[in-house]
Protein backbone atom coordinates (compact mmCIF):
# COMPACT_ATOMS: atom_id res chain seq x y z
CA UNK A 1 0.00 0.00 0.00
CA UNK A 2 2.70 2.52 0.51
CA UNK A 3 4.94 1.88 -2.44
CA UNK A 4 1.42 3.16 -4.70
CA UNK A 5 1.22 6.14 -2.21
CA UNK A 6 5.25 7.00 -2.48
CA UNK A 7 5.05 6.65 -6.37
CA UNK A 8 2.34 9.08 -6.59
CA UNK A 9 3.64 11.26 -4.45
CA UNK A 10 7.03 11.29 -6.34
CA UNK A 11 4.86 11.90 -9.27
CA UNK A 12 3.07 14.97 -8.43
CA UNK A 13 5.21 16.12 -6.22
CA UNK A 14 9.06 15.54 -7.42
CA UNK A 15 10.39 18.60 -4.87
CA UNK A 16 9.18 16.45 -1.92
CA UNK A 17 6.58 17.56 0.54
CA UNK A 18 6.81 19.25 3.93
CA UNK A 19 3.18 18.14 5.08
CA UNK A 20 1.70 14.34 5.19
CA UNK A 21 -1.51 13.31 6.48
CA UNK A 22 -2.42 9.76 6.91
CA UNK A 23 -6.21 8.69 7.60
CA UNK A 24 -7.10 5.44 8.81
CA UNK A 25 -3.09 4.57 9.20
CA UNK A 26 -4.05 1.73 11.14
CA UNK A 27 -0.48 0.85 13.05
CA UNK A 28 1.05 3.21 11.10
CA UNK A 29 3.10 1.01 8.43
CA UNK A 30 2.00 3.80 5.60
CA UNK A 31 3.33 6.60 8.01
CA UNK A 32 6.54 5.00 9.04
CA UNK A 33 7.57 4.45 5.39
CA UNK A 34 6.88 7.97 3.79
CA UNK A 35 8.61 9.44 7.47
CA UNK A 36 11.89 7.30 6.49
CA UNK A 37 10.98 8.11 2.53
CA UNK A 38 10.56 11.97 3.33
CA UNK A 39 12.37 12.28 7.07
CA UNK A 40 12.00 16.74 6.97
CA UNK A 41 8.20 16.20 6.62
CA UNK A 42 5.76 16.66 9.28
CA UNK A 43 3.83 13.27 9.30
CA UNK A 44 -0.01 13.16 11.34
CA UNK A 45 -1.23 9.69 11.44
CA UNK A 46 -5.11 9.36 12.19
CA UNK A 47 -7.50 6.08 13.25
CA UNK A 48 -9.93 5.77 15.39
CA UNK A 49 -8.58 2.71 16.73
CA UNK A 50 -5.84 2.70 20.01
CA UNK A 51 -3.02 0.83 17.62
CA UNK A 52 -2.26 4.18 16.73
CA UNK A 53 -0.95 5.07 19.73
CA UNK A 54 2.02 3.14 18.89
CA UNK A 55 3.53 5.73 16.98
CA UNK A 56 4.01 7.77 20.06
CA UNK A 57 7.80 8.85 20.29
CA UNK A 58 8.74 7.92 16.84
CA UNK A 59 10.67 11.22 14.75
CA UNK A 60 8.80 13.38 12.56
CA UNK A 61 5.30 11.36 13.05
CA UNK A 62 2.22 12.74 15.34
CA UNK A 63 -0.56 10.16 15.96
CA UNK A 64 -3.68 11.25 16.61
CA UNK A 65 -6.67 9.04 17.93
CA UNK A 66 -9.71 10.01 16.54
CA UNK A 67 -11.17 10.85 13.05
CA UNK A 68 -9.76 13.35 10.36
CA UNK A 69 -12.84 15.43 11.23
CA UNK A 70 -11.58 16.41 14.48
CA UNK A 71 -8.36 15.90 13.91
CA UNK A 72 -5.54 19.14 15.32
CA UNK A 73 -4.68 19.73 11.50
CA UNK A 74 -4.16 22.66 10.08
CA UNK A 75 -6.86 23.72 7.08
CA UNK A 76 -5.04 24.77 3.86
CA UNK A 77 -1.70 23.46 4.67
CA UNK A 78 -1.22 20.21 3.92
CA UNK A 79 0.89 18.52 0.50
CA UNK A 80 -0.86 14.93 0.64
CA UNK A 81 -3.31 13.21 2.40
CA UNK A 82 -3.70 9.38 2.06
CA UNK A 83 -7.10 7.43 2.70
CA UNK A 84 -5.47 4.10 1.87
CA UNK A 85 -7.85 0.78 2.27
CA UNK A 86 -10.13 2.18 4.50
CA UNK A 87 -12.74 5.04 2.77
CA UNK A 88 -15.38 2.30 2.35
CA UNK A 89 -15.65 2.16 5.84
CA UNK A 90 -15.95 5.65 6.88
CA UNK A 91 -19.35 6.54 8.42
CA UNK A 92 -19.80 9.01 5.35
CA UNK A 93 -16.78 8.68 2.95
CA UNK A 94 -18.14 12.04 1.01
CA UNK A 95 -17.23 14.11 4.16
CA UNK A 96 -13.75 12.96 5.12
CA UNK A 97 -12.73 13.62 1.25
CA UNK A 98 -14.64 17.42 2.05
CA UNK A 99 -12.10 17.85 5.19
CA UNK A 100 -9.11 16.49 2.89
CA UNK A 101 -10.10 19.03 1.09
CA UNK A 102 -10.10 21.45 3.77
CA UNK A 103 -6.56 20.32 5.03
CA UNK A 104 -5.05 20.51 1.49
CA UNK A 105 -3.39 23.57 0.36
CA UNK A 106 -4.23 24.58 -3.34
CA UNK A 107 -2.41 22.27 -5.26
CA UNK A 108 -2.30 19.87 -2.49
CA UNK A 109 -2.75 15.88 -3.45
CA UNK A 110 -5.86 13.87 -2.17
CA UNK A 111 -4.69 10.25 -2.52
CA UNK A 112 -6.84 6.89 -1.67
CA UNK A 113 -8.22 3.97 -2.96
CA UNK A 114 -11.71 1.92 -2.57
CA UNK A 115 -13.07 -1.58 -3.21
CA UNK A 116 -14.00 -1.82 -6.83
CA UNK A 117 -17.53 -3.62 -6.68
CA UNK A 118 -17.39 -4.16 -10.68
CA UNK A 119 -13.85 -6.92 -9.81
CA UNK A 120 -15.09 -10.33 -10.66
CA UNK A 121 -14.74 -11.52 -7.65
CA UNK A 122 -17.00 -9.32 -6.20
CA UNK A 123 -19.53 -9.30 -9.01
CA UNK A 124 -19.34 -13.39 -8.02
CA UNK A 125 -19.95 -13.28 -4.46
CA UNK A 126 -23.18 -10.98 -5.22
CA UNK A 127 -24.59 -13.51 -7.17
CA UNK A 128 -23.88 -15.98 -5.06
CA UNK A 129 -25.49 -13.85 -1.92
CA UNK A 130 -28.35 -13.40 -4.39
CA UNK A 131 -28.37 -16.97 -4.70
CA UNK A 132 -28.09 -17.65 -0.98
CA UNK A 133 -25.09 -19.95 -1.80
CA UNK A 134 -23.48 -18.34 1.72
CA UNK A 135 -26.45 -20.30 3.39
CA UNK A 136 -24.59 -23.98 2.31
CA UNK A 137 -20.90 -22.41 1.81
CA UNK A 138 -18.32 -19.61 0.97
CA UNK A 139 -19.72 -17.39 3.42
CA UNK A 140 -16.33 -16.28 4.84
CA UNK A 141 -14.94 -15.59 1.23
CA UNK A 142 -18.44 -13.95 0.36
CA UNK A 143 -18.05 -11.78 3.57
CA UNK A 144 -14.04 -10.62 2.58
CA UNK A 145 -15.37 -9.96 -0.88
CA UNK A 146 -18.29 -8.25 -0.47
CA UNK A 147 -20.20 -7.87 3.05
CA UNK A 148 -16.63 -6.22 4.14
CA UNK A 149 -17.55 -2.37 3.17
CA UNK A 150 -19.77 0.19 4.45
CA UNK A 151 -20.16 1.78 0.93
CA UNK A 152 -19.56 -0.01 -2.61
CA UNK A 153 -18.55 2.93 -5.33
CA UNK A 154 -17.79 2.87 -9.14
CA UNK A 155 -15.03 4.72 -10.56
CA UNK A 156 -17.20 7.36 -12.25
CA UNK A 157 -19.34 7.97 -9.16
CA UNK A 158 -16.25 8.52 -7.23
CA UNK A 159 -14.54 10.82 -10.53
CA UNK A 160 -18.36 12.96 -9.93
CA UNK A 161 -17.79 12.84 -6.15
CA UNK A 162 -14.76 14.52 -6.16
CA UNK A 163 -14.97 16.78 -9.09
CA UNK A 164 -18.07 18.20 -7.23
CA UNK A 165 -15.73 18.92 -4.38
CA UNK A 166 -13.43 21.03 -6.32
CA UNK A 167 -10.68 18.23 -6.79
CA UNK A 168 -9.07 17.52 -10.30
CA UNK A 169 -8.76 13.91 -10.70
CA UNK A 170 -5.37 13.30 -12.53
CA UNK A 171 -5.38 9.30 -12.05
CA UNK A 172 -7.82 6.30 -11.69
CA UNK A 173 -6.25 3.04 -12.26
CA UNK A 174 -7.06 -0.61 -10.50
CA UNK A 175 -4.51 -2.40 -8.95
CA UNK A 176 -4.75 -6.44 -7.96
CA UNK A 177 -6.26 -7.80 -4.35
CA UNK A 178 -3.72 -7.30 -1.74
CA UNK A 179 -3.27 -11.02 -0.69
CA UNK A 180 -1.87 -11.20 -4.11
CA UNK A 181 0.18 -8.33 -3.97
CA UNK A 182 1.89 -8.76 -0.67
CA UNK A 183 3.33 -11.91 -1.78
CA UNK A 184 3.31 -12.93 1.62
CA UNK A 185 2.95 -16.72 2.75
CA UNK A 186 -0.88 -16.24 2.81
CA UNK A 187 -2.68 -19.54 2.35
CA UNK A 188 -5.34 -18.07 -0.46
CA UNK A 189 -1.77 -17.66 -2.94
CA UNK A 190 -1.04 -21.66 -2.47
CA UNK A 191 -3.20 -24.48 -3.85
CA UNK A 192 -6.25 -24.38 -5.82
CA UNK A 193 -7.35 -20.67 -3.62
CA UNK A 194 -4.31 -19.69 -4.81
CA UNK A 195 -4.93 -20.66 -8.63
CA UNK A 196 -8.54 -19.30 -8.31
CA UNK A 197 -7.31 -15.85 -7.13
CA UNK A 198 -5.13 -15.14 -9.93
CA UNK A 199 -6.80 -16.40 -12.54
CA UNK A 200 -9.64 -13.98 -11.38
CA UNK A 201 -7.44 -10.98 -10.96
CA UNK A 202 -5.91 -12.13 -14.54
CA UNK A 203 -9.67 -11.95 -16.25
CA UNK A 204 -10.11 -8.39 -14.19
CA UNK A 205 -6.28 -6.72 -15.22
CA UNK A 206 -7.14 -7.52 -18.57
CA UNK A 207 -10.68 -5.72 -18.41
CA UNK A 208 -9.15 -2.92 -15.95
CA UNK A 209 -11.32 -4.05 -13.26
CA UNK A 210 -9.04 -4.95 -10.78
CA UNK A 211 -10.12 -5.69 -6.75
CA UNK A 212 -9.30 -2.08 -5.82
CA UNK A 213 -9.10 1.64 -7.47
CA UNK A 214 -6.44 4.32 -6.68
CA UNK A 215 -7.19 7.70 -7.11
CA UNK A 216 -4.81 10.58 -7.11
CA UNK A 217 -6.64 14.38 -7.05
CA UNK A 218 -5.26 17.70 -7.11
CA UNK A 219 -7.08 20.60 -5.32
CA UNK A 220 -7.01 23.26 -7.91
CA UNK A 221 -10.72 24.53 -7.45
CA UNK A 222 -13.30 25.83 -5.54
CA UNK A 223 -16.34 23.35 -4.88
CA UNK A 224 -19.25 23.39 -7.11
Amino acid sequence: MAAHVIRSIEKYHPNGIDRFVNVGCGDGFTSVRISQRYPDADVTAIDPSPMVKRLEGLSGIRPYHGILQNAPVQPDATDVVAIIGNWMLHTDPEDTARCAYETLRLGGTLILDFKNIRSLSRVLARWAFRLGVDKIAMRGWLQRNYLNMRFGYTRDFVRQMLTQLGFEVVEMYSKPPRLLEFKNRSSYQKGLAGTVWRTLNGVDRWRDEQAWVHVVCRKNSTPK
